[in-house]
């Protein structure tokens, strides 16, 4: 993903949730999804955000505190 707007003095923090195949689920006996948190640091025109394969992700964009996006 990549995000081409312009921002100053924010941070970005990608959260997502995979499995290693559209299959892969979770249950007594798998544990074959993850929740994750990635901190991506300093916000800059045209970033390019590492997605995972057979994921889903919330990009957190925050200034100051506040969330952006």
């Amino acid at each position: 993903m990549t995000l081409s707007f312009a921002c100053s003095r924010t941070k970005v923090t990608l959260y997502g949730i995979n499995g290693e195949t559209p299959d892969s689920y979770n249950d007594v006996d798998r544990t074959e999804v993850a929740i994750y948190k990635e901190e991506l640091g300093d916000f800059n025109k045209d970033m390019t955000i590492p997605i995972k394969p057979h994921s889903d992700n919330i990009v957190q964009i925050t200034s100051d505190g506040a969330v952006l996006g």
